[in-house]
Parts: structure tokens; sequence; C-alpha cells
């Protein structure tokens, strides 16, 4: 598998501005935070929907500032169940969200995008530990993004995709537009490393 792109987040930032060019793809980074780790698991329930927790580890490559983080949602399905975000430890802190628009960077079509207020403090604090969880109903394919991830500084470092298929719903797993063999079985794992995000994972269900 080419290790090309897989992630999350797209950003624009309160104070400071720390989006700059890079000459290579995408072309503008945020220079202060990089994306460490991602851990993404879907959990495709006997319905047909997927319940989505990705956890994403950010090392700071300059001072930990206040953001706004904007969240896509990709389609073919439509709006999210229950979304949440929050800072992880021993004492989870709960975020602020709200809808939005699609911002600055471009991640492909969206069904829906969240703005999350991330204060730099309160992320040091938990050690850079950020989640957001949410469910999206329907049939059918169903996709999670993964572009936006390319905007932090660097590659994702280690990303770690999980599909818990219990129901034996799926019928195809696609990652950065290659398939990955799933054989049926209730889970299925994948680790990159060094990534640099493009696309997405599909889900094709019965």
């Amino acid at each position: 598998m080419r290790h090309s792109a897989l992630a999350f987040l797209l950003l624009s930032s309160c104070a400071g501005g720390g989006v700059g060019a890079v000459p290579r793809y995408p072309w503008v980074e945020d220079h202060g935070l990089a994306l460490a780790r991602e851990e993404l698991v879907l959990d495709v329930e006997r319905d047909g929907s997927v319940r989505v927790t990705a956890d994403f580890h950010f090392a700071a490559r300059a001072s930990w500032r206040d953001r706004v983080m904007t969240f896509p949602v990709a389609t073919p399905r439509g709006a999210t169940r229950d979304f949440r975000a929050e800072l992880m430890g021993s004492r989870p802190h709960a975020l602020p969200v709200a809808p939005s628009e699609p911002d600055r960077l471009p991640v492909g079509e969206a069904a829906e995008t969240w703005d999350l207020w991330v204060p730099g403090a309160e992320l040091e604090r938990h050690g850079g530990w950020l989640r957001v969880s949410y469910a999206q109903p329907g049939a059918g394919s169903f996709a999670y993004t993964l572009k936006s991830g390319a905007y932090w500084s660097g590659p994702i470092e280690r990303l770690e995709v999980v599909l818990r298929d219990p129901h034996a719903r799926v019928a195809a797993l696609w990652l950065e537009g290659e398939r990955v063999p799933t054989r049926g079985g209730p889970r299925v794992q994948v680790v990159l490393v060094d990534v640099e995000p493009d696309e997405g994972v599909r889900l094709e269900l019965r």
C-alpha cells in the first residue's frame, strides 16, 4: 500500500496565524502542530450505522496556542448523531463544538463540518490527545475523510485504522484508494507510518 495520505482535521486559526506554505503537497501546513499519531476505530452496527472514534495525538512544534479546528464529515451519508469532541486524559475535558461551513483548505465533498474550539493550554495539559466521536446512520457506502490530516506539520507519524464488524455487514474496505482484505473477519487492523493523507477510508456495506 502506498504511503501517501490519511487522517482528519482541517484547520483554521484563532490568533497568531500558524498556517504557512510548504514546497510539496498539500502546499500549506500548520507549522505549530504535528500529528504524531491517529487511531481511527470504525464500529459497524447491525443496522448499518457506523460509529466513529478518532483519537489524535498532537505534538507541538511551537507554542500551544488556541485554535479552531474544523472537522469534515464525509459523504455519501448525511447528518451525524452524537457529535462530540474532548481532550483525553485522567480527566477528559469536553470541547465546545458547533456546525460550520467548509473553511480555507480543500478536503473534498463533505456532508457537514464541525468547528472545535481547542484551548492551547488545555491541549498541552492533556498531553496533546484529542478525541472526536460520532455516529453516522444509513446503509450502503460509508466514508471517512483522511485528507485533512496532511495540513499538520510534516507527515502523520503513525496511523492506525481498526474496523470492527461483528455482524459481517462490510463487503469491502478501501484505504487511500486501495482495497484492504477483510476475509469476512469481525476485526481488521491496518497500521501505516509517515503518511501524507490524500484520500480516506471507504466501506461498502451489504
